[in-house]
């Protein structure tokens, strides 16, 4: 157990103090960690990892050179908070961008991946490293969804000898994603681990019994054995680890670095027994040992347990472990003088929210809701213990303590913005940040965007209405839902989505099924859904009277123009962002760009714009005979019927829509649609001669590989049911991350030109969609087609297209490639 402590609260924050205090040679305390007390020099890459506190010398311990350039340290078990992140990495960085690296936990992806875009829009380049080492958290498979633990070391380790020697931001990067896919881990617990203050340990193993592949937080193995001699456990885990190999390692030959990591409380003698054995088995089978490691590098408090991890090298990632190293609890080759950062180099601190004007009657409001905060707070430090019990049953039992904190510092931060004279709004935004940021782990970000969503809602103008507050917990709902939660969806989600459900439930859901009947195959004509409707009618018509077939597999978005040249597109969604009056007068001046423009006029570019529904008619009579095509923002699954609100693909087709938009993430995050309503939509698409404009996109910010894996998997979901029926044929796929929309920037070029590729790829594969295209969306603009170099396929376009200009620079660029080519 845990003995010695003072409030289990502060037990993090007052270890971090401890530690800076125990090892300034090395490290200096920042908001959120610790970040080198060294210098680097101008233009280095910033390798910042990170994670919860309780692990060390994970993460603080590997924060010096040749290792890592900060380390962000959240609450005990729980993911540091978006805000610590970044702190972390704006004190660390050097103006060469940063890597951040950490293992793969929810929590830890969800704020590091907000921290990304936080710095990103700050203008500082960031590029993601999850570790996934633990073979048992997840089948090979699916080796992205796997846990970090051990191997954490090799990763960090290699990048961070990268970025030492001089290499660029991709370089590092692809350096540990390399490391990462030849780095395995397999552990095992004697018995679990207590937190300060606790008076059960947070798991358990049976007396005499040992846990085959549990977690370091006590995350279910996969199985249960007898304590086996120290000779029986290596061959265990060596076993175990050669069964899968890196693609194209063969154990004869190849070298290796094993590393044998104790987890907190089984002796350094003990382990020297195992890894006698563990030597020799791998000796055995040929593998070269390199450089091993015994001795504990990731812990879990008084965890006794065991892992042995492998990391397969080849001559460069040799060259990179072999790098001196010099930190606080690892070290590394001969000592390299260091240069201490000066003394006038403040901490990063967080910036303290502006508080704005307010209404008295929104400031008599807000004295309340500070109150509430106030109550909340006694309330959790009343039930921090039974709240942690709780989550110890199927998590790591960090809940209570995270909930105290974030309440702690919501209610502090909210009394001192009603001192400051803040409106209701103001103080929910700033105790939202405060909770977020102090509470950390996915429960903190959770708490965090629904508060912020709440004072973003009511504002600081006026005392809010009971329509404005239904309004506001709807928002945050919504803010809730965006973490990838479900409606009714009790399957580990956190309390509070569910207790946000019924101002959901007022505003309704789709209805789950295929067709407007019932009916979910295209085959099975009941002739209630309209979709026996002749491929001919006034929408073919007035498609044909523009130069353009009607059906699938028409072209209606050629990838060339017939000679094997290459036509790029260029599609504007206007949302509803504009007035109607406003959306005809920016269409008139994108069909005058469109009938001039010789980009279009030659067939270089394929242009079609996308506005509300109201607008479809009467857009269709401003664009004229203008060679743009016009798009739908949805479209019901069901042909016909008694569907209130709904807009049938029949009627689309029927006023001359060309293609329509299916599957944005906003209808997923905000009006709940599934992957069965997103086939619906492009099976009634296909049926009725539209051309399915898809959106496809991951939600946070993944590897190369990882990235085409999960987008082409939305595409084939999509697709299903109408391959099924024989009615697909080409689509337009638009590539937008989630984690991009809406961001001040795209999505960094390489990741989008590798990304497209791969989807295109895919879609070679797929004979029954011969003639897709393949775009990118995601806060695309001006210059992204030049900097790709003629390898983006098209742009889907929104906010930065509101300007008709930004249009035509557009074109300027596909007309400058073509001409190029």
């Amino acid at each position: 157990m845990t003995r010695l402590f003072n409030d289990p609260a502060d037990f993090a924050d007052e270890a971090t103090d401890g530690f800076v205090a125990a090892n300034e040679r090395w490290v200096r305390r920042v908001h959120g960690g610790v970040a080198r007390s060294t210098t680097s020099p101008d233009g280095t890459v910033a390798v910042v990892i990170g994670g919860g506190s309780g692990h060390y010398p994970a993460f603080g311990g590997l924060v010096g050179h040749g290792l890592a350039a900060g380390a962000a340290m959240g609450n005990l078990f729980a993911s540091p908070s978006a805000q610590q992140v970044a702190a972390v990495a704006r004190a660390s960085e050097h103006g060469g961008g940063v890597l951040l690296s950490y293992g793969n936990y929810a929590g830890d992806v969800l704020n590091f991946d907000a921290a990304a875009r936080t710095l990103e829009a700050d203008g500082i380049p960031v590029r993601t490293v999850r570790v996934t080492d633990d073979v048992t958290s997840a089948p090979a498979d699916r080796s992205h969804e796997r846990r970090g633990i051990a191997g954490d070391l090799c990763v960090f380790k290699v990048a961070g000898a990268a970025a030492e020697r001089g290499d660029d931001l991709d370089t590092v990067t692809a350096i540990a994603d390399r490391a990462n896919d030849r780095t395995r881990s397999f552990g095992v617990a004697f018995s679990g681990c207590s937190l300060p203050g606790a008076e059960e340990p947070l798991f358990e193993v049976p007396e005499g019994r040992m846990a085959v592949g549990m977690g370091i937080h006590g995350e279910r193995g996969i199985d249960e054995t007898d304590v086996p001699t120290a000779d029986e456990l290596a061959s265990l885990l060596v076993t175990r680890l050669l069964d899968e190999l890196p693609a194209g390692v063969s154990a004869a030959g190849s070298r290796a670095v094993p590393i044998l990591n104790g987890l907190g409380s089984v002796k350094y003698e003990e382990l020297f027994v195992v890894y006698r054995s563990v030597q020799r088995l791998l000796g055995d089978v040929g593998v070269v040992l390199v450089e091993p490691e015994v001795g504990e590098l990731v812990t879990s408090f008084d965890m006794a347990g065991v892992s042995l991890t492998l990391f397969w090298l080849d001559d460069e990632l040799e060259e990179l472990w072999a790098a001196p190293a010099d930190t606080p609890a690892y070290r590394k080759g001969g000592a390299v003088p260091q240069e201490r950062v000066a003394a006038s180099v403040a901490a990063a601190e967080a910036t303290p929210d502006a508080v704005g004007p307010a209404s008295d009657d929104s400031r008599a409001v807000a004295a309340r809701i500070a109150a509430g905060f106030t109550a909340v707070r006694a309330l959790l430090d009343e039930r921090a213990d039974e709240l942690g019990r709780i989550d110890a049953v199927a998590g790591d039992g960090d809940h209570g303590i995270g909930m105290q904190r974030g309440a702690h510092a919501a209610a502090d931060a909210a009394s001192g913005a009603v001192e400051s004279r803040a409106g209701a709004g103001s103080v929910l935004r700033i105790a939202g940040d405060a909770w977020s940021d102090k509470a950390g782990g996915t429960s903190g970000a959770i708490w965090g965007a629904a508060l912020e969503a709440l004072g973003r809602v009511l504002g600081d103008d006026q005392r809010p209405s009971g329509a404005t507050v239904a309004d506001a917990v709807g928002a945050a709902t919504e803010a809730v839902l965006a973490f990838g939660a479900t409606v009714g969806d009790d399957g580990g989600r956190p309390g509070p989505v569910r207790r946000g459900l019924p101002v959901a439930d007022r505003r309704g859901s789709a209805p789950r099924r295929g067709l407007a009947c019932g009916c979910r195959r295209g085959r099975d004509r009941c002739g209630r859904h309209g979709c026996t409707a002749p491929a001919d009618g006034p929408g073919a018509h007035a498609r044909r009277a523009r130069g353009r077939d009607a059906g699938p597999g028409s072209g209606v978005l050629r990838a060339d123009r017939g000679d094997g040249r290459a036509v790029t597109t260029v599609g504007v969604s206007l949302k509803t962002y504009f007035s109607h009056a406003r959306t005809l007068a920016w269409v008139a001046d994108v069909a005058d760009i469109a009938r001039r423009h010789p980009a279009v006029r030659s067939g270089a570019a394929t242009l079609f714009v996308v506005p509300t529904f109201p607008a479809l008619v009467p857009v269709r009579q401003v664009l004229g005979d203008a060679p743009v095509l016009l798009g739908a923002q949805d479209l019901s699954w069901a042909d016909a019927g008694a569907y209130t609100g709904e807009v049938t693909g029949a009627e689309l087709r029927e006023i001359g829509v060309d293609l329509v938009e299916i599957g944005h993430a906003e209808r997923r995050s905000l009006f709940h649609e599934t992957d069965d309503d997103i086939a619906g939509k492009v099976h009634a698409a296909f049926r009725n001669h539209l051309r399915p404009l898809l959106c496809v996109g991951e939600a946070s910010r993944a590897s190369r590989p990882e990235t085409i894996a999960e987008v082409t998997a939305q595409l084939d979901r999509a697709v299903s049911t109408a391959v099924a029926d024989g009615l697909a044929g080409p689509l337009t796929v638009a590539y937008e991350p989630v984690w991009a929309i809406g961001a001040p920037a795209p999505a960094p070029d390489e990741h989008v030109v590798a990304v497209l590729a791969g989807i295109e790829q895919h879609l070679a594969t797929r004979p029954e969609l011969a003639g897709s295209t393949v775009i990118y969306g995601g806060s695309a603009g001006p210059g992204l087609l030049t900097r790709g170099g003629g390898r983006i396929g098209g742009l889907f376009l929104g906010r930065f297209a509101h300007d008709p200009a930004a249009i035509a620079t557009i074109l300027d660029e596909v007309q400058a490639l073509a001409t190029a080519r």
